[in-house]
């Protein structure tokens, strides 16, 4: 990850500089690079001042050890930085939180869903504070504020899952808790719909699910069909890319562990998403022919 330590003058931390440069790219929008981004002194202002942030006992000073973030390409008032993560110590111990940027109407979604839905429920985000303030609404149009949550610690995400069994670096195929995971999803009335592959971490043998923003109401069975669409195309896409980066051909082994794995994931759910539209356009957008051809089944 792009860390940014608190005190860099470089602007670039070590472990950013040492990733491949696909996975740069991947990281950051474009044009973006990783600098030193607040104002500490107002960030543990905020980490002290508010309690509902990554909480703790009363008077116990919160001190920033790092944070990850960016600035983006285009500057202004509202438009300066973004902030990912924060690690910070309450009595000498680590503690971990995302501080994700949003607009209002996605902080209120975001919170809802997961303190009214998955609270307490096991491998959920718990939800802390959604930092807003309404008064810089009668000066700028575009306001946004913070939604901070428990930071999830992982060893992969879904999308590197898939590439890492396809190119043999696994060797034994587990979903472990992904099929109850989902389904506890969906018995909540609620459709993710940003099932990416990043969106699921893995920690240990159990997976994690992680950004409700764009998540919509469950009307009827369909939309399951389209979250595991979205988690199974982003996640070829990704592997799409990665193969035609390094020119790895698409076949042999590589080909048959990439069928076993989509089987595996649809034969949990026994859903077929070879007519699914968002399906479709992932297929659309994918380059090698081989990958196409096994994704529809044939």
């Amino acid at each position: 990850m792009p860390w940014v330590k608190i005190g860099s003058k470089e602007g670039l931390a070590d472990e950013f500089k040492g990733l491949s440069s696909v996975d740069q790219k991947r990281l950051l929008p474009r044009g973006a690079l990783p600098i030193n981004i607040l104002d500490i002194d107002e960030l543990e202002a905020t980490l002290n001042g508010v309690t509902g942030i990554c909480p703790g006992k009363s008077g116990i000073k919160k001190e920033v050890v790092a944070l990850e973030g960016y600035y983006p390409p285009k500057f202004g008032i509202w438009a300066t930085h973004r902030l990912y993560r924060v690690i910070y110590t309450v009595e000498e111990a680590r503690m971990y939180v995302i501080a994700k940027q949003m607009t209002k109407r996605d902080g209120d979604k975001e919170f809802w869903a997961l303190f009214y839905r998955f609270y307490d429920e096991p491998y959920m985000p718990v939800p802390y504070y959604f930092l807003y303030d309404s008064r810089l609404e009668r000066e700028f149009k575009e306001v946004f504020g913070y939604f901070w949550m428990q930071y999830i610690e992982h060893d992969i995400n879904f999308e590197e899952y898939l590439l890492n069994w396809t190119i043999g670096k696994i060797d034994r195929l587990e979903f472990y808790n992904l099929g109850d995971l989902l389904r506890l999803l969906w018995s909540k009335g609620v459709k993710h719909n940003d099932l990416k592959g990043e969106h699921l971490l893995l920690k240990g043998d159990r997976w994690h699910l992680i950004d409700f923003e764009k998540f919509k109401h469950l009307k009827n069975p369909k939309d399951r069909e389209d979250d595991l669409s979205i988690l199974i195309g982003d996640s070829t896409l990704f592997l799409d890319g990665y193969m035609r980066f390094h020119r790895i051909e698409f076949e042999g082994e590589i080909k048959k562990r990439y069928e076993e794995f989509v089987r595996a994931v649809l034969g949990e759910f026994g859903i077929d998403i070879r007519q699914n539209p968002h399906f479709k356009t992932f297929l659309g957008v994918i380059r090698s022919h081989g990958i196409r051809e096994s994704a529809v089944f044939k």
